[in-house]
């Protein structure tokens, strides 16, 4: 028997390995690396009381990849990936299609504007705690949240709320028309000022009319908890 799939029969195992916990198809290859923040085509959800899963489909180099992760509601919100999946583009709408019937769940249709969390650790010769360390964590923390406000605004695409210390790092938070547009951008200023090693970025997703969660968006692979504290 021949080794290699037929396009039709390649999409069909791609079909069958995105459920919430599939195994591998015939068209699996080697999990996707960006080496830029990639472009969000979609995202679904399916929500179990209080744990989401979440898939999102992302574009870069030409190329296409599934990512799915598993959010756990806790103290510290828990966020557990999935295996990568390469997606031919020729089998982009089914798979779109699939994910669909899936992942039903949408967040709350909310009147507040998206937000984007950022929290980056402080650097590692800031953290023991001093004084001086304080002093200098908070300095750098006016300085990330004024560059990105800056950036946001420069490109009409949001605006800063919100910043302060916490257990989770330094928080800046920021009303944006469109967490994915404004990413790149929030992603280009913490490079630019070498702290997006440091960083994660979650977007809120609204459950009800009152509460929320955060699902991290940066970086992409993110594994472990996420203190919004």
């Amino acid at each position: 028997m021949a080794h290699s799939c037929t396009v039709a029969g390649a999409a069909k195992a791609l079909l069958a390995s995105i459920l919430l916990f599939g195994g591998a198809g015939c068209g699996q290859q080697a999990p996707v690396v960006f080496s830029q923040v990639p472009k969000e085509l979609a995202v679904y959800y399916a929500r179990a009381g209080d744990t989401l899963h979440v898939a999102r489909l992302l574009e870069a180099e030409h190329r296409i990849a599934l990512h799915r992760a598993t959010l756990v509601e806790g103290h510290a919100m828990a966020q557990r990936p999935a295996p990568v999946r390469r997606v031919p583009a020729d089998s982009l709408e089914s798979v779109k299609r699939q994910l669909l019937s899936h992942y039903p769940w949408r967040p709350y249709a909310s009147k507040y504007p998206e937000e984007l969390f950022v929290q980056v650790d402080p650097a590692a010769e800031h953290r023991k705690e001093t004084l001086l360390n304080v002093i200098a964590i908070m300095n750098e923390r006016g300085n990330l949240e004024d560059a990105i406000g800056e950036a946001l605004e420069l490109e009409h695409l949001g605006q800063w709320v919100a910043g302060d210390l916490g257990p989770g790092g330094m928080n800046m938070l920021y009303e944006v028309n469109s967490a994915t547009t404004a990413l790149p951008v929030v992603v280009k200023t913490l490079e630019a000022r070498q702290a997006q090693g440091r960083a994660r970025i979650a977007r809120r997703l609204m459950t009800s009319a009152d509460d929320w969660r955060y699902e991290v968006v940066y970086p992409v692979d993110f594994s472990g908890a996420f203190n919004s504290m």
